[in-house]
């Protein structure tokens, strides 16, 4: 049975009409373009009510694209075709990512390290992490020549850096199973406010003080929050 009203059908083909001629300046809310979207995986209902839904659940697209899939299908109207495309949007967003990463992937200064932020790495964190309400702690290895040994491969872990007795072991297994010569660690701070606390500084001398034992170099560890970035190595706290 056809449940697509004539009404509904010209709808669709307005919209996409529109997006064929403007791209993204043509819609100026975001659940356009989720509606638009999600026509492609379910043919005969007026998808407008579920992006709007999906928004007022999750909040924003990169939350939406985070979602557990059994989180989005509460969402009425949606089912497995309509998550397989959203978690497609998300995964190809990754490769993206990591392909800007795997183009400027040679770390020589705290400036390069922003400028990797900036073209790739924020998205991919951004991305693989799906709740940036808690904090995260990720690890970047690199070769003698301060290349990114894998940008596939990064050690994320998730938690609070004051309660992270158990990070420097893991940051040792990850760099010796990747042969690092230098590390590179990154954590966010959800507050807003990116001045290393106590907590960051004693846990960044304890992982280096563990690194050093096996001549493994911290290079840096910057502090992620918001649009400001925080270098130890930049204010000589490394």
């Amino acid at each position: 049975m056809n449940n697509e009203t004539p009404d509904n059908s010209g709808h669709r083909k307005r919209i996409k009409e529109k997006y064929l001629s403007n791209g993204r300046e043509a819609f100026k809310e975001d659940y356009e373009f989720l509606e638009l979207l999600l026509t492609y995986a379910i043919p005969r209902r007026d998808t407008k009510p579920m992006a709007k839904a999906l928004l007022a659940k999750f909040g924003s697209m990169r939350g939406i694209l985070s979602a557990p899939s059994e989180e989005l299908c509460e969402i009425d109207g949606i089912k497995d075709s309509s998550v397989i495309l959203i978690h497609l949007i998300k995964d190809i967003n990754s490769l993206i990512s990591k392909a800007s990463i795997k183009e400027k992937s040679r770390i020589a200064s705290p400036k390069d390290l922003k400028e990797l932020l900036d073209n790739g790495l924020k998205d991919l964190l951004q991305n693989e992490l799906s709740d940036q309400k808690k904090e995260f702690f990720v690890t970047v290895a690199l070769d003698g020549r301060n290349q990114i040994l894998d940008p596939k491969a990064f050690n994320i872990l998730k938690g609070t850096v004051d309660q992270a007795a158990v990070y420097p072991r893991e940051i040792i297994e990850y760099a010796i199973k990747f042969k690092a010569s230098r590390i590179v660690i990154i954590h966010n701070h959800p507050s807003g406010h990116a001045s290393p606390s106590g907590a960051d500084i004693q846990v960044t001398s304890t992982i280096k003080n563990a690194l050093k034992l096996l001549n493994i170099e911290l290079l840096d560890h910057l502090i992620i929050a918001g649009d400001y970035i925080y270098s130890f190595q930049e204010n000589n706290q490394i």
